[in-house]
């Protein structure tokens, strides 16, 4: 009879353990799947932020082009006048 108690003990012991054990393993996942999460933002954003540096760079270059345009159109004028 004093068997049978050690083991339901030591089963319940073990059961015990292997959830703390799977908690451990699920609370490791968590955070590495966090961290993926994060990862994954941090590379997307310094994609975009690339991104909208090409995008600034471009819309300088069209500002300066629209620029040049007005102001040749502007000294055609001047000279007609």
């Amino acid at each position: 009879m004093g068997n049978n108690i050690t083991d339901a003990a030591v089963g319940s012991f073990l059961l015990m353990f292997t959830g703390a054990e799977l908690g451990i393993e699920s609370e490791i996942f968590k955070i590495i799947s966090n961290f993926g999460v994060i990862a994954v933002l941090w590379f997307w954003l310094k994609d975009m932020r690339k991104q909208m540096n090409d995008l600034r760079e471009e819309h300088k270059e069209q500002v300066k082009t629209l620029n040049d345009i007005y102001q040749d159109y502007k000294d055609r004028i001047d000279k007609h006048l």
